[in-house]
């Protein structure tokens, strides 16, 4: 599979794309980053975690058609071949055959779900795919890329001890996301807590804790002391994992996948907005 990604300006800088929000366009780009080289993805819930996103953004891709989802969990980006081309000799056919067949191909390389045989202006995937080779120049400039990319890991690798904090951006989302009291600093005792969680449960664990305590009313004081946690509190040891874990988390959130709780809010949406009923934009579509 291939270790690069390409974007086309005619989507990220549609207007119905800016209108997204930060966190759901980071998303975007995280999926198509771990996407094969077909444009699938069947690890959702790692790019929201990567993203700091959350189902709200994934749903807003899903209803302006940036992703096409299947019954499956797998989603694929629909305007993968828009933003990239591949040689022959790297393409890695995706595992997902059952979806892949299920799709057609436009003329401006958008996939589209094949609701018949006879769907106009549309083309087989695998026609698509041998006609997206890239040129001389672009496969030079692949080489030229790749041995500065081995150079630079060489000396990237050699301290891999202590792992990268972005203790700014933890602070943020605590503060956006959590509904908890908000902190202002990072001290070095938070650091520490912080950094020990982390090398324990990865960094991804962090956010996920932080979105496990936005959804326990327990937490946020609905308890008979009417006792509330605050960030000290979530990233003890123990406390850390039981919020983790979703101990805290109210029943009507417990046991629900990420699946259900999409199916769920776009059918809230459907109902009230029914965005989904709206045409795409010609101008990427």
């Amino acid at each position: 599979m291939a270790e690069k990604r390409m974007f086309s300006k005619k989507v990220t800088d549609n207007d119905e794309f800016i209108k997204l929000s930060s966190s759901a366009q980071a998303l975007y780009f995280h999926l198509n980053q771990g996407a094969d080289d077909d444009g699938f993805n069947n690890q959702v819930e790692l790019a929201m975690f990567k993203s700091h996103a959350s189902s709200d953004d994934l749903i807003a891709l899903l209803g302006k058609k940036f992703l096409l989802r299947f019954e499956s969990g797998v989603v694929v980006i629909k305007h993968w071949w828009m933003h990239n081309t591949l040689r022959k000799d790297r393409y890695k056919t995706t595992n997902y055959q059952n979806e892949l067949k299920a799709l057609g191909v436009k003329d401006n390389g958008s996939y589209t779900l094949l609701e018949s045989k006879n769907k106009v202006g549309c083309h087989l995937v695998a026609k698509v795919v041998t006609q997206n080779r890239l040129d001389k120049n672009s496969i030079d400039k692949i080489r030229l890329d790749k041995n500065i990319e081995d150079k630079s890991s060489m000396s990237a690798d050699t301290d891999t001890k202590t792992p990268l904090i972005n203790y700014s951006s933890i602070l943020k989302y605590w503060n956006e996301r959590s509904l908890l009291k908000e902190i202002t600093a990072i001290t070095d005792k938070r650091k520490s807590n912080l950094h020990a969680r982390i090398k324990e449960h990865g960094v991804e664990a962090i956010y996920k804790m932080i979105d496990q305590a936005k959804d326990s009313s327990f937490l946020r004081g609905n308890n008979k002391q009417s006792w509330t946690a605050n960030f000290d509190w979530c990233i003890r040891p123990n406390n850390f994992v039981k919020v983790l874990e979703g101990n805290y988390l109210d029943t009507s959130k417990k046991g629900e996948t990420l699946e259900e709780q999409v199916d769920r809010k776009v059918k809230a949406m459907n109902e009230k907005l029914g965005i989904f009923e709206e045409k795409e934009p010609e101008r990427y579509v």
